[in-house]
């Protein structure tokens, strides 16, 4: 069966990502042919981050607004501010629900992992509280780590704590490997499993 879905789009456009011109395209061209895959009445928002966070595609169904979303002008900073940017992601699926009753809703975040602020503008959550989130409101985190440098057990705790699940690339091949394989997951293999309860009955004989 397919079931509509509501995609919250994380994208880290910090400096530690776009000084690596080819990990940086990659995921940006990632989220661009992810969109592709969207059907019909699925809607996806586009949040980018870096030492602020802004929601630059709130949810649409039009796959070129999402697009040009991604390739817009950003100057927030070059910090990374991964674990508010998530719980942001986070509640506006939740939220969403209000205008998109039954949709499945997931949170995707393309980042290397690391949430580094500086001391006078800090981290609102933490990893804990972002994990409580996604799990009280039952939003599934899918987390792509990308680049040189990964903090691979955030992201690995973030994902599989939350019904989602970990990918990691090493290169451009592996980048779009994941994307492939993260669509079928959300737009497709989907299944409503049913089962006959069966009243077990003692019969006592004399």
């Amino acid at each position: 069966v397919y079931k509509n879905v509501a995609i919250a789009a994380l994208l880290d456009y910090s400096k530690s990502l776009r000084d690596q011109p080819v990990a940086f395209a990659d995921m940006k061209a990632g989220f661009s042919n992810f969109f592709g895959s969207l059907k019909p009445n699925d809607v996806a928002e586009v949040i980018r981050f870096a030492t602020q966070n802004e929601v630059t595609q709130p949810f649409t169904t039009d796959v070129a607004a999402l697009r040009t979303a991604i390739e817009a002008p950003f100057n927030k900073g070059d910090d990374t501010r991964l674990y508010d940017t998530v719980f942001l992601g986070i509640d506006n699926v939740a939220n969403s629900r209000t205008t998109y009753p039954g949709y499945r809703g997931v949170v995707i975040v393309a980042t290397d992992g690391v949430n580094q602020l500086p001391s006078t503008a800090p981290s609102v959550h933490t990893l804990q509280q972002v994990i409580a989130n996604a799990r009280s409101k039952n939003v599934p985190i899918f987390t792509i780590g990308i680049g040189a440098s990964i903090n691979s057990s955030v992201l690995s705790d973030m994902a599989t704590q939350t019904g989602g699940l970990f990918y990691q690339a090493n290169t451009s091949q592996n980048l779009a490997t994941i994307y492939q394989q993260i669509a079928p997951l959300l737009f497709e293999k989907q299944y409503v499993v049913k089962f006959n309860h069966l009243r077990a009955t003692t019969v006592g004989v004399t």
